[in-house]
């Protein structure tokens, strides 16, 4: 699953890296001009998050539900991790 980015300004998916500021790369957007750090769209992490669920419900290892999610394996570890705890299950059991 790749990732587009997107201008936080204008939209446009023509962005450039340029530099670095605390510790964060920067782009520059090349249709509208604007200088800023890349906005991830919270709809597209939680899909991928769901797909780490359903990738472990179906037995895969977690270096595979990596490199199928494209998230690091310390993200998907610690996903997986914080879903199989007792307070996240017994929470969910309620709702």
């Amino acid at each position: 699953m790749n990732t587009v980015h997107s201008c936080g300004r204008c939209g446009s998916q023509h962005l450039r890296r340029n530099g670095r500021s605390n510790g964060k790369p920067r782009y520059h957007c090349q249709s509208c001009g604007y200088y800023g750090y890349l906005w991830i769209d919270p709809t597209v992490e939680k899909a991928k998050e769901l797909l780490v669920f359903k990738h472990h419900a179906r037995g895969h290892s977690l270096r595979r539900i990596a490199q199928l999610t494209g998230l690091s394996r310390t993200k998907v570890t610690r996903l997986v991790r914080t879903a199989t705890e007792p307070a996240f299950l017994s929470a969910s059991a309620h709702e």
